[in-house]
């Protein structure tokens, strides 16, 4: 997304004038995307995200993409000024979140559960690898085989805070209903979903009204057909659905 060059009367604070222009390879993708320069503070970004959100929604002329590519961008420029408002302060905050997530994690590898982790770069070059590592999201989770029920998707669910940052979600070959389905919507980051090889009817598909950011769907081996899956396309044409 190109940066945005705002004229004097809309410029945000945080690209006032006087500043100085840093090095473009040392600014964040997200400080670019919402035209700001650093230093930044939250107003600055809560500033700059109203300029951008209505041309950028849905609703107003934008596209489904641009919008949750600026959410994205969005968020990381909350955390980055939230940083360096209060290093002391926002590294407690992020340590305690950490050991919450990594006591959670813990419960999901027990369960036979995999995850990937998303990485801000930006953070190893203010505070280094080792503490960047506290701002760690989870990006993607794999629940597969037969010994994955309902309950693992419940537990997905009771710890939003966690998972609620997840893009890649593969449940193949898992014992789950559609009943239990009911739970993604608390993962409204879900980009990919892979259900293969359950038992999911369209009923359970009812879930993706609530997954706005859902780009792919594989039902290969599930009780769906080729006419349900026909349905499905027509109904979610955003949807690259794999039968």
């Amino acid at each position: 997304m190109p940066p945005h060059e705002s004229s004097p009367r809309n410029r945000p604070r945080g690209q006032a004038a006087g500043r100085g222009k840093p090095d473009e390879n040392e600014r964040p993708e997200f400080l670019t995307a919402l035209g700001l320069l650093p230093p930044v503070s939250l107003d600055d970004v809560e500033q700059a995200y109203r300029l951008k959100v209505r041309a950028a929604h849905p609703d107003t002329g934008g596209s489904q993409a641009a919008f949750l590519a600026l959410q994205h961008f969005y968020e990381q420029a909350k955390l980055y000024a939230e940083f360096f408002t209060s290093r002391r302060q926002w590294l407690g905050a992020q340590t305690d979140r950490y050991l919450h997530q990594a006591t959670v994690l813990d419960e999901l590898s027990r369960r036979g559960g995999e995850y990937e982790l998303e990485h801000l770069d930006w953070l190893d070059r203010e505070i280094g690898a080792d503490f960047a590592q506290l701002l760690d999201r989870v990006a993607a989770v794999r629940l597969t085989g037969a010994n994955v029920g309902d309950l693992d998707l419940a537990f997905l669910a009771d710890f939003a805070e966690v998972f609620s940052s997840v893009t890649r979600l593969d449940l193949s070959d898992a014992a789950i209903s559609d009943d239990a389905l009911g739970h993604l919507a608390a993962l409204p980051s879900l980009v990919r979903l892979n259900l293969s090889g359950t038992a999911v009817t369209h009923r359970g598909l009812e879930v993706l009204e609530s997954l706005a950011s859902l780009e792919w769907l594989n039902i290969e081996r599930t009780k769906i057909g080729a006419i349900r899956a026909m349905r499905l396309r027509h109904s979610y044409p955003q949807i690259e659905i794999v039968h």
